[in-house]
């Protein structure tokens, strides 16, 4: 969530390969290549993402799975809404105000730069995945409102160790079969004090079926069609810790079989315009 104040949103999200994340293993270096229509393809070890030249989607798969079971993990919109009457920040469709639609635009990926550590020692390789047009801000109940080029960053980093980062007191890990992507947000032209933002995440893998890490256990989802604007299959339930998971499943789980993963950290940074860090909800929408 952002408030109306901030000028900052950081999420963070991790996507991996389960079957062959190794915590203690170094990995050998990150490599990423660029083709002429900008198509971004980065690899850290035993994973291999590409990003598409122009919307931020991600396809992503075991470098050497010989099947190739792909996995996507796809940003396709923010939306602000209309937070209900109990006071639940969560979006459920009915108190949408405005929508900014990522495919609606162009995204310039930068050029490749290595990731440092305090000390100077070169630990992984990023870029950024930037908005390089206006985005329309639809359904919209103010004044007519727009993003601009440069308003949302999504910066990509690998590392070639794991590496363990603190978020809101609590430790996440990031294996070196994983990649962390910054999600950066400036600038929302909010119609109300009161009302919040969420970022909209559609999953997809060739067989749709997802298991939820949830508070109440695991929760097999179907995901062969979409959900509609006013119909909720499953509402999720987040745990307690600050990193929730969505799992790829990959046929019948087994555990000889590879099992993509999505996660994504429930704290977003916020830094309102005077400069003072705040910390505030970090919801997605997740959707098949």
């Amino acid at each position: 969530m952002l408030g109306r104040k901030a000028a900052l949103m950081l999420g963070i999200f991790l996507i991996g390969i389960m079957a062959v994340a190794t915590p203690t293993a170094v990995a050998e270096d990150p490599i990423g290549t660029r083709d002429n229509t900008n198509s971004v393809t980065f690899s850290s070890g035993a994973l291999t993402g590409r990003f598409e030249g122009n919307v931020p989607h991600l396809t992503f798969y075991a470098t050497n799975d010989i099947g190739r079971s792909a996995y996507q993990v796809n940003f396709r919109a923010l939306i602000e809404f209309t937070v209900n009457s109990s006071g639940e920040g969560e979006y459920h469709g009915l108190q949408l105000v405005g929508r900014a639609d990522f495919d609606s635009a162009t995204w310039t990926p930068s050029n490749f730069y290595p990731v440092k550590d305090t000390s100077g020692t070169v630990i992984g390789m990023g870029f950024n995945f930037t908005l390089s047009s206006p985005i329309q801000i639809e359904e919209r109940s103010g004044p007519p409102a727009s993003l601009n080029a440069g308003d949302v960053v999504l910066r990509v980093f690998a590392y070639n160790s794991t590496r363990t980062i603190q978020v809101n007191g609590q430790s996440v890990t990031i294996n070196t079969a994983e990649m962390k992507i910054d999600f950066i947000l400036t600038n929302w032209p909010f119609v109300s004090t009161n009302d919040e933002v969420a970022l909209q995440v559609n999953m997809h893998s060739d067989f749709n079926h997802f298991d939820l890490n949830e508070a109440n256990g695991t929760e097999s989802v179907d995901a062969t069609h979409d959900e509609a604007a006013q119909v909720e299959e499953h509402t999720f339930q987040e745990t307690s810790g600050v990193d929730q998971e969505v799992r790829f499943s990959s046929g019948v789980v087994t555990t000889s079989r590879n099992i993509g993963f999505f996660r994504f950290v429930d704290t977003a940074t916020v830094t309102p315009k005077w400069g003072t860090s705040l910390l505030g909800a970090g919801d997605s929408i997740l959707q098949g």
